[in-house]
């Protein structure tokens, strides 16, 4: 049976950096947006978001006494798709998690996946004869420090529950928090999960393949840490790199697996190799 989930987002292939946001650099409007004002870095307007009316608007809801603020930021307007989540990297939720810990980790997991809320691309849209029909892409944005720690720790939180319900065999505090957060974020307007049909890939001349999507990044997130929950996977991390990988039956990997990849393996041999001269 082919992976009905599809999800497909982009992120800056030019990496990421922290920047710090100050109160000189806006003004504000009634609304609580803020428009970079002549001073302002080059970063501030380009990761500014364009509105209909080609004003460059920022961060909504920012008080004064917030400042200075840490923003991650792109280190260009670039942006590329990535379609990897499921397939390469299983253990994403878990790095998302991490994120909560430390600034570093947060920037591993942005330069890996990007931003968590930025839109999951739909399938491409058709017109009646079959024709792709452009779409219009947002600018990547720009996200606090803060903010990615409060959505991190969430998940963090979540995946504490699952460790303490495969010790002692009961899920209903898991389930619990998941149903709780399930309330939280789904918007009536704007369901977290989609169905959907998509062109078939692989032959266009075959019908349609049917297709769950996730509205965002962090829903997708949050759509794998269920499927590694009722598939009961086993998570490790690997020792040279932040990255989460599953162990276990039907995954090719033991227990005592320490490497998320060869690369990972050779590059720990070298190290002690080199250690050890």
């Amino acid at each position: 049976m082919p992976n009905l989930i599809w999800f497909e987002w982009e992120k800056c292939p030019d990496g990421y950096t922290i920047e710090e946001l100050r109160a000189e650099y806006l003004t504000f409007e009634r609304d609580g947006t803020g428009q970079p004002t002549k001073s302002a870095p080059a970063w501030v307007i380009e990761t500014s978001v364009w509105k209909e009316t080609d004003e460059r608007l920022f961060t909504p809801d920012i008080e004064f006494d917030d400042f200075p603020i840490l923003m991650v930021v792109p280190k260009s307007e670039r942006v590329v798709q990535s379609q990897t989540l499921i397939e390469e990297s299983p253990g994403a939720f878990m790095m998302f998690a991490d994120c909560a810990k430390s600034l570093k980790k947060t920037l591993l997991f942005v330069e890996q996946f990007g931003y968590p809320h930025i839109a999951v691309l739909g399938p491409d849209p058709v017109d009646r004869l079959g024709r792709r029909l452009s779409v219009t892409r947002l600018p990547l944005g720009n996200y606090s420090v803060d903010q990615f720690s409060i959505e991190a720790d969430e998940m963090a939180k979540i995946v504490q529950l699952w460790e303490e319900a495969k010790l002692n065999g009961s899920y209903w505090d898991l389930l619990y928090d998941l149903n709780e957060h399930e309330r939280e974020t789904t918007r009536k307007e704007d369901d977290a999960i989609r169905a959907n049909l998509r062109e078939n890939r692989a032959d266009r001349a075959q019908p349609p393949q049917f297709s769950i999507t996730p509205r965002s990044l962090e829903d997708a997130l949050w759509l794998q840490f269920k499927i590694a929950v009722s598939d009961n996977t086993q998570m490790q991390q690997c020792t040279e790199c932040p990255t989460w990988f599953a162990y276990g039956a039907g995954t090719g990997r033991r227990k005592s697996a320490l490497y998320c990849s060869p690369k990972c393996s050779k590059t720990a041999y070298r190290r002690r190799k080199a250690e050890s001269q």
